[in-house]
C-alpha cells in the first residue's frame, strides 16, 4: 500500500494526462511478481522430511549477504522518481 501511494502521488503530482493509466503500467509487473514469490516461498517453507533437511542445510551454509540480496528486489524498492 505504501508503494502504491508513493507511485500514485508522484504520478498525480507530475500532472500527466492519465495518472491512473500510468500508475497501472508502473505497478503491473511488480504487483504480479509479489504473489508469485509468496507462493514459491510458502512451498519452500512448508517442505517436510528430507526436502526440509536439505533446505535447512542449504540455508545454514549460504552467506547472509546472498540471502539478503535475494530479497533486495522486495525490500530495496524505490519509486522511479
Amino acid at each position: 500500500a505504501i508503494e502504491d501511494a508513493a507511485t500514485l502521488s508522484r504520478l498525480i503530482a507530475e500532472g500527466g494526462r492519465d495518472p491512473l493509466g500510468a500508475y497501472e503500467a508502473a505497478r503491473l509487473m511488480r504487483v504480479g511478481r509479489l504473489p508469485e514469490a509468496s507462493r514459491r516461498q510458502a512451498r519452500i517453507d512448508h517442505l517436510g522430511g528430507l526436502a526440509a533437511t536439505a533446505r535447512n542445510l542449504a540455508l545454514a551454509a549460504a552467506p547472509t549477504t546472498a540471502l539478503l540480496q535475494g530479497l533486495d528486489w522486495l525490500y530495496g524498492w524505490r519509486d522511479a522518481a
